[in-house]
């Protein structure tokens, strides 16, 4: 239950190795899995019901329009041909380059599979691995630039968000981009560099201190994408300085674009609420990028969304440390991780009782349904009040 879960949700926690517990059939189950998970169950319904002729009724629009993060209804069934067609090629792409290095080490039958499976599950941010060690999952190619670029540029295009890619193919030059494509594909670069530099300089004199300078700034570069959701490693998270796990927390707690693969609470989210705080600390009433003004409805909906999760996070951390022990840092980790959808670990998964794996299973549930669910709740319950009562000011801060 917990790796069916795992793989639905895309995180990648295990309590077991992927590769050497499964069969080739249990590993073919995860990867079915993986893809169902992050296409997304409407999107699979839908593709389903097209292929069968069937018509996409109203309500289902408007589910499909908040799970691809779509702000009009228009161009929505098009946009799942278009998101299913993208998630083939590229994941066929990515499994073609990534034979490259499989083949010659497995040989073509077992090279091919384990090219497929790390390409559906890079690209689907799943972190699952068949190396036998999901902890540092591609420790073995910590210096192949290949098999790191490929892996990073799967799981960023995949937690870009559709919509984004879409607008990319549409308009190929960045003035004519949308302002949500523009947003996310800035936040996602000051992120990766972010936190690219911040692993540089807390790790300096810890587990990069022995490597030469290109696996330093490889390593720093492919922790820095892995943390928004994607859970592969190249090195032992468990030996991180705590103040570097934090770091890792807090882009784990992000997360990837909306629309996408990934999870968290979504960058345009957090964004949305840090220009909300710097408009008010300018004394402006209005919330503007991009010469766009966002509505304060939006900028409410990110702050209740932000805010369940860190409730949902403080909720399971309070919890794992009651049935679980160990070191808080830990278990924050591990809680993190699993409402992000991410499967970063700092080595306690397998060691948690059947308590601490309910918690995480019921995390990992929450954190790919609980942020698009609430959105979608918020989204079909909002009316505007026939009646506006009398303002109120109360003192704050």
């Amino acid at each position: 239950m917990f790796t069916a879960t795992s793989a639905v949700a895309v995180t990648g926690l295990v309590v077991v190795d992927t590769g050497p517990y499964f069969t080739t059939f249990g590993q073919i189950v995860i990867l079915l899995l993986i893809q169902f998970g992050g296409l997304g169950i409407m999107t699979m319904a839908t593709l389903v019901a097209m292929i069968l002729g069937k018509r996409i009724t109203l309500r289902a629009r408007l589910v499909l329009q908040e799970a691809l993060g779509q702000i009009t209804l228009q161009g929505v069934v098009r946009t799942i041909r278009l998101l299913v067609v993208f998630s083939v090629v590229m994941e066929v792409l990515g499994a073609l380059l990534f034979a490259i290095r499989f083949v010659p080490l497995f040989g073509w039958r077992q090279g091919l599979f384990v090219s497929v499976f790390h390409s559906v599950s890079s690209f689907n941010n799943a972190g699952f691995d068949l190396f036998g060690n999901n902890f540092a999952s591609l420790a073995s190619f910590r210096g192949d630039l290949l098999v790191n670029l490929v892996t990073a540029g799967l799981f960023v295009v995949g937690g870009l968000g559709f919509v984004v890619i879409i607008d990319l193919y549409h308009h190929r030059t960045y003035r004519n981009l949308g302002v949500q494509t523009r947003f996310v594909l800035a936040l996602t670069l000051l992120l990766i560099l972010l936190g690219m530099f911040a692993f540089l300089a807390l790790e300096s004199g810890n587990v990069l201190r022995p490597l030469p300078w290109f696996e330093k700034l490889m390593v720093s570069f492919f922790t820095s994408v892995t943390s928004r959701t994607a859970g592969f490693a190249t090195i032992d998270i468990g030996t991180l300085h705590p103040a570097t796990q934090f770091v890792i927390s807090f882009l784990m707690f992000i997360g990837a674009s909306p629309g996408g693969t990934g999870g968290g609470v979504k960058t345009t989210t957090f964004a949305l609420l840090i220009l909300a705080v710097l408009a008010t600390v300018k004394g402006r009433e209005d919330v503007v990028l991009f010469e766009k003004r966002f509505p304060w409805y939006t900028i409410l909906k990110s702050l209740a969304i932000v805010m369940i999760g860190l409730l949902v996070v403080t909720a399971s951390t309070t919890l794992l440390t009651i049935f679980e022990g160990g070191e808080f840092l830990a278990n924050l980790f591990e809680a993190v991780s699993a409402f992000g959808t991410v499967g970063l670990s700092t080595g306690i998964t397998p060691e948690l009782t059947a308590g601490g794996r309910l918690i995480i299973i019921f995390t990992m549930y929450i954190g790919r349904l609980g942020p698009l669910t609430l959105a979608l709740a918020l989204g079909q319950r909002y009316q505007y009040a026939p009646i506006r009562f009398p303002e109120e000011r109360i003192m704050v801060g």
